[in-house]
């Protein structure tokens, strides 16, 4: 039998590809800024971004989850500062701190909607900088909630560092024939 502890441990540590902006507001005072996640659990997201925050630094987020605006503050647990792949991108692992049993049943609501929507789950911490990622974890990435994109204009930070690059070679050759012609 499971003990209730293993349980709890196991249901955090699911987690799902999940795209959308977030804002970061430091409790320090510091600048606001909106940074993209890049997985969910019921204990927290990782959030890629090239200007990770310190470890151990508190901040409260606000970012949409089921049509709803979820605010919370978490704590950086961790950092990685490489690019080691698609699913292993730069960023930081970010813990929530002290939900209340509202915001815990929506988190637990959006990962079952995922599962049960034909979603692929991550299960298990998120790989740290020193473990290689699980190859059968989904990369998916969407672009959706209130505070994403509109429809028809892609978010080129959501395709990785080859989708940026060719979005540059491509905006480079146009600019090369309007300018020849």
């Amino acid at each position: 039998m499971v003990g209730k502890r293993s349980l709890v441990a196991q249901l955090r540590s699911r987690r799902i590809p999940f795209s959308r902006r977030i804002l970061i507001i430091p409790k320090g005072g510091d600048e606001r800024r909106w940074e993209e996640s890049f997985d969910l659990s019921l204990g927290g997201l990782f959030v890629r971004t090239m200007l990770p925050l310190e470890v151990g630094e508190v901040v409260d987020i606000d970012m949409p989850l089921d049509s709803l605006r979820f605010q919370a503050s978490a704590k950086v647990v961790w950092v990685r500062g490489s690019d080691e792949s698609e699913d292993a991108p730069v960023g930081m692992a970010m813990q929530f701190l002290s939900l209340n049993p509202n915001q815990k049943k929506l988190l637990h609501r959006t990962i079952s909607n995922h599962t049960r929507g034909g979603g692929q789950l991550k299960v298990g911490s998120p790989p740290t900088k020193d473990q290689k990622p699980d190859a059968s974890a989904s990369s998916a990435r969407r672009v959706s909630g209130s505070r994403s994109l509109p429809a028809g204009k892609p978010d080129l930070k959501s395709y990785g560092r080859w989708g940026l690059i060719a979005a540059v070679v491509i905006a480079v050759a146009a600019l090369i024939v309007a300018l020849l012609t």
